[in-house]
């Protein structure tokens, strides 16, 4: 039997050129699917990413109050030296604290802070429950923080009640500032405890690699609600008669 060289050689290239061919395909296939792999991963990563950084806006929008509040303390505190009447300075800041209060809300709804979690939900439906669970658990420590914020307002200026001979603009703005602060730090930390299992899964995501973000069945870490602490010597607002004799509390 003689051997045909000529014909097993044109076999041996067309099996090497479908070899390669199919080689290059199945390459080509392998980098199309990591690349889309990379896309879906790199879109989650900036679902997490959003998500966290209207997280931190929310935190920023409540605690603001505090600080926005200031100009008034040195408004109040002045006033006295024209007409010294503790209870109409209370009335004001109380009314003040609401105006600014109900303000910061309207800024809440218009950045739509609250359906942050739309772009994650797709592909960590979990997500949904726990940034609803932590915004329920901010706004239960922020009513227990303004309450208590309403009460040290006017233990503060009450306090003044019958010293209009030594009294002081900038003790009263100093006795007012403190309260603020002191709420100012409670409130926040009781944000840091409710958010911060939630905020390290959002980290955690955008450092994760493709195949760890791809994973859906990575579960959100359940969030339990936290208290809101209360500064030394806080307690519920109780309401002495305004100016006009009226005891009804301030409208929320």
């Amino acid at each position: 039997m003689q051997f045909d060289a000529t014909l097993k050689i044109g076999d041996l290239l067309t099996s090497a050129s479908v070899l390669v061919a199919a080689t290059a395909l199945i390459v080509a296939w392998w980098k199309d699917r990591s690349l889309r792999r990379r896309e879906l991963a790199d879109k989650i990563r900036r679902a997490a990413g959003n998500t966290l950084a209207r997280l931190e806006r929310w935190q920023e929008i409540v605690l603001a109050l505090f600080d926005d509040a200031q100009p008034l303390f040195v408004e109040v505190a002045q006033d006295l030296v024209g007409k010294y009447d503790v209870t109409a300075a209370r009335d004001k800041v109380w009314r003040e604290l609401n105006r600014l209060r109900l303000a910061l809300r309207r800024e809440l709804r218009s950045e739509e802070i609250e359906t942050a979690y739309v772009d994650l939900y797709t592909y960590h439906p979990a997500a949904r429950d726990n940034f609803r669970d932590a915004i329920r658990t901010i706004r239960l420590a922020e009513e227990k923080a303004f309450r208590g914020f309403l009460q040290g307002t006017q233990d503060a200026i009450l306090s003044f009640e019958g010293k209009e001979a030594a009294y002081e603009t900038a003790e009263l703005g100093n006795r007012l500032r403190e309260t603020a602060t002191d709420w100012k730090a409670t409130f926040d930390l009781a944000i840091e405890q409710a958010t911060m299992p939630l905020q390290a899964f959002l980290v955690s995501i955008m450092w994760q690699s493709d195949g760890e973000t791809l994973r859906r069945e990575k579960a959100v870490p359940n969030l339990g609600i936290q208290t809101c602490a209360e500064p030394p010597h806080a307690r519920e607002p109780t309401v002495r008669p305004d100016s006009n004799g009226d005891s009804s509390p301030p409208a929320r």
